[in-house]
Formats: C-alpha cells, sequence, structure tokens
C-alpha cells in the first residue's frame, strides 16, 4: 500500500488513500498531507514496540513508517487520542522538520515533540506547504447529558476541563478541494462555518461532521448545499464496540447518497481520485 502512496502521480485534485480508523492521506500535485493518521490498535504514546498495550501486533514495521514519513510533507491532527494520532510519524516529521499540527494539549501529550508541534491560529487562514487550513478551536467534552429535547449534549467534567480533549475541527483546501474533519468534536460550528463561508471556503468533502451538538451543528449548516462524503472511524479495534460500522452505510439515507455518487465508503487499503467540478 506504501508502494501505491509512492507511485501515484496526481495530475488534478486529490488522490485520497485510506489507512485505519480515521486515518487518510491527501496526495496532491504539491504533496501529501497526513490527516488524523494513526498505524494502528495501539497506544501513541510511543513507538508501537513498547506502545503496543494490547499486544495486537497490528502496525508498520519501522522501514515502512520511515518510508511513510518521507512521503508525507505536513501532518494534521485533531485531537490526542490514539487512534487520531500518531507518535511514531509525528516524532519522524518533527525531527526532518516538517509540520506537525495539532492542539496545544499534544504538546502536553508528547512532551518530548512539544518544540515541534504547531498549534493553529484559530479562525485563521494558513498556509503549510501543499495544503492551507482554516480551523476552529474545541473540545471532544469528557462527559454528556440528555437535553430537555431528548438530545446528547457534550460537557466539561465536573473536575475541570483539563479532563476534556481539546480538537482541531479542519478545514483543508488541498488541490483544489476542500475537507472538512472534525473528529469527535462537540463544539459547536454552525458560526465557524458560515465565516469560512465568506472567506471563500466551501466543504467539497466531508469526512465527519462531529459528535453531539457539533454534529448537528455542521449538518444543520450543510444542509440543502453540495457535498461529497467519505466516511471514517470505522472498526476502530480498541473501541469497546469496534468503533463505528459500514453497514449503516448501505441503508436508508447513506445508501441513498451512495446511489447519487455523494458518498464513498472507503475500506483500509482502498484509494480514490477526488476531483471539483468548479473551474
Amino acid at each position: 500500500y506504501r508502494d501505491a502512496l509512492e507511485a501515484t502521480r496526481v495530475g488534478e485534485g486529490v488522490h485520497l488513500f485510506k489507512f485505519y480508523s480515521s486515518s487518510v492521506m491527501l496526495k496532491s500535485a504539491e504533496g501529501t498531507v497526513s490527516l488524523d493518521f494513526c498505524q494502528g490498535p495501539v497506544n501513541n504514546s510511543g513507538e508501537p514496540e513498547e506502545a503496543d498495550l494490547y499486544q495486537s501486533g497490528f502496525y508498520l514495521t519501522p522501514r515502512q513508517r520511515d518510508r511513510l514519513a518521507a512521503e508525507v510533507d505536513v501532518a494534521l491532527i485533531t485531537h490526542r487520542h490514539h487512534d487520531h494520532a500518531d507518535f511514531s510519524l509525528a516524532r519522524r516529521l518533527v525531527a526532518a522538520g516538517k509540520p506537525v499540527i495539532g492542539p496545544a494539549q499534544l504538546k502536553t501529550h508528547w512532551p518530548d515533540l512539544a518544540g515541534g508541534i504547531t498549534v493553529p491560529k484559530y479562525e485563521t487562514i494558513e498556509r503549510f506547504g501543499p495544503c492551507e487550513i482554516f480551523t476552529q478551536f474545541g473540545y471532544q467534552f469528557a462527559t454528556s447529558r440528555t437535553g430537555p429535547d431528548g438530545r446528547r449534549y457534550g460537557e466539561h467534567h465536573p473536575d475541570g476541563r483539563e479532563r476534556s480533549s481539546e480538537t482541531v475541527r479542519y478545514l483543508v483546501r488541498v488541490g483544489r478541494v476542500t475537507f472538512l474533519q472534525s473528529a469527535e468534536s462537540h463544539t459547536e460550528a454552525y458560526d465557524w462555518l458560515r465565516k469560512a463561508d465568506s472567506l471563500g471556503w466551501r466543504v467539497d468533502v466531508l469526512f465527519k461532521p462531529g459528535q453531539y451538538q457539533g454534529g448537528r451543528s455542521v449538518m444543520r449548516y450543510l444542509e440543502g448545499r453540495d457535498y461529497f462524503r467519505v466516511p471514517i472511524h470505522e472498526y476502530e479495534l480498541m473501541h469497546h464496540d469496534g468503533g463505528n460500522r459500514t453497514a449503516q452505510l448501505l441503508q436508508g439515507g447513506g445508501r441513498d447518497a451512495i446511489d447519487r455518487k455523494r458518498s464513498m465508503p472507503l475500506l483500509w487499503g482502498e484509494d480514490f481520485l477526488v476531483v471539483t467540478e468548479a473551474p
């Protein structure tokens, strides 16, 4: 699979490569961006030979890690959790002087890499190598409650907000295609998306809208808009229920989107070329 990533030449658009869980690589003519890359169900506090707490053996070889890091120009990380961040890749990119973007909390999580991690300037357009980003600061709250409307709402733990995971919600523009990745952010996004729209950013491809009030606000904003969906975060082996599944995508509204060619579920090892219709 890394052979394919290295060998693929992109003339227009973005060639999207799907790895484990939420891991994607976005390759354009200008370079390659990793988004929430992780190599497998291992703790992300060190190299997997020492951090594979479940002893799954589900991770790359050192040579494969080196090859992957050589291919990647920028790493974007939404939050500190093991299925969205990879110490091995980040360490190699920092050593090579390549940008690793993530929330400030990631510096505490990886103190040895703190000097090489860049915290984005939220709600500001920034360029890093082959991509531009427009970001929102948020949280995956530590607890949740049911509101009067019967819906779940994330909220900070009563012992303090440090118990919550800081998140970055990304609009990523690469190869003239704009991707939205909220991961598990619970933070409201409607006003942020409206600001992005005023700056000329539209959502071409949605990975994940977020959870609870965060997900609802994204989907409310996107209602009636034309965008493409690439579902992620499925079969995450360290989650107690295996993470999200793909079966629900083949029925109801999920199947309708596939039939209308507005959604493309990808399994590990699959890839897909994304281009926009805009001139």
